[in-house]
């Protein structure tokens, strides 16, 4: 399974292990019903849906998302929507920010670069000779909010399936509830201490992802949406400005 440590990936073996994330929002959960039988220890049937979730997140390749959080403890509520094919190992997404002032509307990734676009920086950028639509260009980076958040939504796939055995051992993982989720019948079901998933019963697909850290406080909740048709794409390089070009932009890049 892996291990989540500040959104980092710890251990490939541990995949639904705890996240430890930088980000905070709860989201209202639909249509939540106190299930009788839980809190509960997993049936079997209930412990291989878990084990399947993100095998078939990888067998499908790609979907659709939105991702719910905040920009630090207490901070403003941020917002991803967009695609992410974890096949090629990209994604691109809309970013908004509610109630402050932000420059990042949209964040794409391929392996570890990270492309954001500013367009209040576009008078900078295109100075270098770049086109339009222009992208800062930078390697991933752990410290920063934004790279945190990508990491968990690449991290939701798996080429293996679980351990069943080992998944129902795990301290703290039980059967919460049946629940509706987008007129879908549910499992949701907890792993560990620190993640939530919801599982459609029939289909298995995992539809919405829920992670907290050690001490409650910070939140983040990746829905899924599934399949999308049209290619994910990372900005062409006629469209990207290294940030080492642009020095002045070195702290921008630290904020939203």
């Amino acid at each position: 399974m892996k291990r989540f440590g500040s959104l980092a990936v710890a251990n490939r073996s541990n995949v639904l292990a705890a996240v430890l994330l930088t980000v905070l929002l709860l989201l209202n959960s639909g249509c939540r019903t106190a299930d009788p039988n839980g809190p509960r220890a997993l049936t079997a049937t209930e412990a291989s849906r878990l084990a399947e979730a993100l095998y078939l997140n990888h067998l499908q390749g790609r979907s659709l998302f939105e991702v719910n959080t905040v920009t630090e403890r207490g901070g403003a509520m941020l917002r991803l929507r967009g695609t992410v094919d974890w096949s090629g190992k990209l994604g691109r997404a809309l970013v908004s920010v509610e109630g402050t002032d932000h420059t990042l509307v949209e964040v794409a990734w391929s392996g570890d670069l990270v492309a954001e676009r500013r367009p209040f920086f576009d008078s900078v950028l295109l100075s270098h000779g770049a086109l339009q639509p222009v992208f800062i260009l930078r390697p991933a980076d752990p410290s920063l909010r934004i790279d945190n958040v990508i990491r968990v939504v690449k991290s939701l796939s798996s080429q293996d399936r679980e351990n069943q055995l080992l998944l129902r051992r795990k301290e703290g993982t039980a059967y919460l509830r049946s629940d509706s989720l987008r007129d879908q019948t549910v499992d949701v079901i907890r792993y560990g201490q620190r993640t939530v998933y919801w599982i459609n019963q029939s289909s298995g697909a995992l539809l919405r992802f829920e992670g907290t850290d050690s001490e409650g406080g910070l939140q983040i909740i990746v829905d899924f949406f599934g399949p999308y048709d049209d290619d994910a794409n990372f900005p062409s390089r006629q469209n990207l400005v290294e940030i080492s070009s642009v020095p002045e932009l070195r702290d921008v890049i630290r904020s939203f």
